[in-house]
């Protein structure tokens, strides 16, 4: 959902995308170390490409020390768990059955990893869900919209998100120079 959703804003907002999943992993699910990650985000963010503005995509907030602090908008992407599960669920298998390409190049997703193991996105997601739920909640306490912050909550089952889209793409710009967005999902 929201890296959808980030295309869709770079489309939107004619901005490049950067998909932090990419930046994260190397191939065979190996982590990019937390300084080298803050490389590549920070070569990323200031590349000429991104000169008039960037949507990026993930929730990695704490190995990031501040890097996104120029962003306009904060998404904090919250629909309904079942919604959300059945999405990656979908997302899942489609990714098995080679249908979807993998967040990021050489971590292709197997079966026994992706059902039965406890490193498994589901089982992160059934295990992890209400706690980053609960964090997003409290940084959207300091920071959301309002109370003058930057940070935005969009839960539903859709029809809020699609409203903002279209709000957003009214305030575009003639020329879509339109900011910065991140997308974050709980």
């Amino acid at each position: 959902m929201q890296s959808t959703l980030a295309d869709e804003l770079g489309t939107i907002l004619g901005v490049p995308v950067i998909h932090f999943d990419r930046l994260f992993w190397n191939p065979g699910w190996v982590e990019t170390p937390s300084p080298e990650f803050q490389a590549r985000v920070t070569a990323a963010l200031s590349s000429d490409e991104c000169a008039c503005g960037w949507v990026v995509d993930g929730n990695y907030n704490k190995r990031l020390n501040g890097q996104l602090d120029d962003a306009t908008d904060i998404i904090w992407l919250d629909p309904p768990f079942l919604l959300y599960f059945s999405r990656l669920l979908k997302r899942t298998f489609l990714r098995l059955f080679r249908r979807r390409e993998p967040c990021a190049p050489g971590c292709d997703e197997r079966i026994s990893e992706a059902l039965f193991s406890r490193e498994s996105i589901l089982w992160w997601a059934i295990t992890q869900h209400r706690p980053v739920q609960r964090r997003q909640a409290e940084l959207f306490k300091v920071d959301g919209v309002h109370v003058g912050g930057k940070m935005r909550r969009i839960g539903g089952l859709g029809r809020e998100l699609e409203e903002w889209k279209r709000a957003v793409g009214v305030m575009v710009k003639p020329d879509n120079s339109g900011g910065d967005l991140t997308t974050d999902s709980s």
